[in-house]
């Protein structure tokens, strides 16, 4: 395996600490995802087997995690996962997070914060929590296995990952940086 990925290089530029987990990779398996899951001693099931994160000391178990926007998850500060549209182009969404994040990263630069997490709000209390995409919508047997270990979601516009792009095109440049949602340190 590789020590070097576009990844670690990012993390090493920025100086972001992290630790690798490292097996020998084996590109010839079968099953790379089970090789994968079998050498690093996690379940095959899991859809994030090899983003392993975390928060003070502790693993992030995704399943404890809510989505906001399908890009952020409670809990975990300082992070945005990057998934496009299952059924559009992958890269409609993608420039539209990347449009946020570039906002988000220049909030925080104007109020001095260095962290940024998501939280439920108070008008959250109460919101269904549900699995993280709808079943009916996006269903593939890999997905369906791992649904149980992914982020979860609310019955809101915002707690969900959505996949209009119709609807999140307008929604997204409109996100108010200074809602609620937001926890800045």
């Amino acid at each position: 395996m590789s020590r070097t990925t576009p990844a670690t290089l990012a993390l090493s530029r920025t100086a972001v600490a992290f630790s690798l987990a490292e097996y020998a990779y084996d590109g010839t398996a079968e099953r790379v995802g089970l090789h994968a899951a079998a050498a690093l001693g996690v379940s095959p099931a899991i859809v994030l087997k090899t983003l392993m994160v975390e928060v003070d000391g502790k693993r992030v178990d995704w399943s404890e995690t809510v989505t906001y926007r399908g890009m952020m998850m409670t809990g975990v500060p300082n992070f945005v996962w990057v998934m496009g549209y299952f059924r559009a182009s992958w890269t409609l969404r993608v420039d539209m997070m990347g449009d946020f994040v570039c906002n988000l990263l220049n909030h925080m630069d104007d109020i001095d914060a260095k962290k940024v997490e998501v939280v439920l709000r108070p008008q959250d209390e109460g919101m269904a929590i549900m699995p993280w995409i709808e079943a009916d919508n996006f269903n593939p047997g890999y997905l369906m296995r791992g649904l149980d270990a992914m982020p979860r979601r609310g019955d809101k516009p915002e707690w969900r990952h959505n996949q209009d792009y119709w609807a999140e095109k307008d929604a997204f440049p409109l996100i108010d940086l200074r809602s609620d949602e937001f926890r800045y340190a």
